[in-house]
């Protein structure tokens, strides 16, 4: 049995297809929120008026001050202190303020992405608005030039597009990945058995054709449960939270279960690599689809469980029953299968 399963674990090194899938996974929930804003940002720029940084003046700069109203520093030993402890975001110093000529101004930021996402966004907009402060007191004319669009844009105040772009698209993402991932290891480490004649050889061991194939399926799962704990684990590191664990855990394995069964299925019907991966794509591909199509599809409870929303405890059971069901047949089909 172990033999079997690292065998099978050996081909995530070989299939680049495999580990790109595994690296976009990674490097996905590695960034998460610097994702999320970016997206936002990009799609919504007014986003970034509800995101303030906790900005730090120093220097003798009484209108740069009053228009950035951030705390305010005898000196910047002091706030690069702060700094350091995370008591705020960013350092806007100017030593000497000279409101009838130029201004160099020095802006400290974090390493952090997301924070110097936010805060550069928040300093830029209120040195522009300095910018303009000092041109009105310098005598030089200001126009201002307003554009405005005839498209209509619905727009809810208590509406979070980040909230929406996490739980609705992303984690989904991720789960569909890590399904894919794991039923792409099974197709090419049963098809290979087929291919090489390899399987024959397991077939006088003592072992049975069921239990060859479900430790197969197995192999799959443990890559599958695997992934999941790491990208989790990233999303924490991100602050994204899953909210109720149990259940998003079982509604997600449970579809590990529902793909990998049917790469199982696809594998042991034409007991090749090509035409498996084809046909398992189009099986996956009308499975996505149909997973965003009702708030019941797995896509949805998904989302439900994991953003800690109101879900039935019957549609847990249900994706649960779906995937012993199509295992079993999985490997009661494979039993009569292999042998051919």
């Amino acid at each position: 049995m172990r033999e079997l399963i690292i065998k099978d674990l050996r081909l995530l090194v070989r299939e680049k297809t495999i580990v790109s899938l595994i690296f976009f996974l990674i490097f996905t929930a590695s960034f998460a929120s610097l994702i999320t804003y970016g997206l936002i940002f990009l799609s919504s720029p007014q986003y970034v008026q509800f995101s303030q940084a906790k900005v730090g003046v120093v220097g003798e700069c009484p209108i740069l001050k009053s228009v950035i109203k951030g705390k305010n520093y005898a000196n910047l030993e002091e706030a690069l202190q702060d700094f350091k402890l995370g008591n705020i975001d960013a350092i806007v110093y100017l030593p000497k303020e000279n409101a009838f000529s130029h201004n160099f101004v020095t802006v400290y930021l974090p390493k952090d992405e997301l924070t110097t996402f936010i805060a550069a966004s928040y300093i830029k907009e209120k040195l522009e608005l300095y910018e303009l402060k000092l041109r009105e007191m310098n005598g030089i004319e200001v126009v201002k030039l307003r554009v405005f669009s005839e498209k209509k844009v619905d727009y809810y105040k208590n509406y979070s597009v980040a909230f929406k772009f996490i739980y609705v698209a992303l984690i989904p993402l991720l789960v569909v990945t890590t399904a894919i991932v794991s039923s792409g290891l099974l197709i090419d480490s049963t098809t290979e058995e087929f291919e090489s004649r390899s399987f024959e050889i397991l077939m006088t061991t003592p072992m049975s054709k069921r239990k060859i194939l479900f430790y197969k399926i197995l192999s799959a799962f443990t890559v599958s449960a695997i992934l999941s704990a790491v990208w989790i684990s990233l999303l924490y590191l991100n602050k994204i939270k899953i909210e109720n664990l149990p259940a998003f855990s079982l509604v997600a394995f449970s579809v590990y279960l529902i793909f990998i069964s049917s790469a199982m299925l696809t594998s042991l019907i034409f007991k090749d690599r090509e035409r498996s991966q084809l046909f398992f794509s189009l099986i996956a591909a009308g499975i996505i689809a149909i997973s965003f199509a009702s708030k019941h599809s797995f896509a949805g409870v998904i989302t439900r469980t994991s953003a800690g929303s109101v879900f039935g405890i019957w549609e847990i059971v249900v994706y649960f029953a779906l995937a012993l069901a199509l295992s079993t047949v999985a490997l009661k089909f494979g039993e009569r299968r292999a042998g051919e």
